[in-house]
């Protein structure tokens, strides 16, 4: 892909209007995703199930990672803070 495509659409000028198009899940889009959007729309097409199933893989994935960062650290670093706190050192023996 081209190297501004995940950059978010942001319009700071004279106006100072923003443009920001989001997806069915409250998602900021990238530029090249929000044209896409559009044209499924606008022709009535959909993207291919493989494209789809991508895409639901991705959010699933991004919907744990927020899960997990919400809840506070998890795994093997939530483990070692855990143990330094009942510890009380800054240290872990391994």
């Amino acid at each position: 892909g081209r190297a501004r495509d995940a950059k978010p659409i942001v319009d700071g000028g004279e106006g100072g209007v923003v443009l920001e198009y989001r997806d069915e899940f409250g998602r900021i889009l990238t530029q090249k995703e929000a044209f896409r959007q559009l044209n499924y729309k606008f022709h009535g097409h959909q993207p291919g199930l493989r494209k789809q199933e991508k895409r639901r893989k991705d959010l699933e994935r991004q919907q744990r990672q927020l899960a997990q960062q919400e809840a506070g650290q998890s795994g093997t670093l939530g483990l070692m803070k855990k143990l330094q706190e009942k510890a009380g050192t800054a240290h872990i023996t391994l």
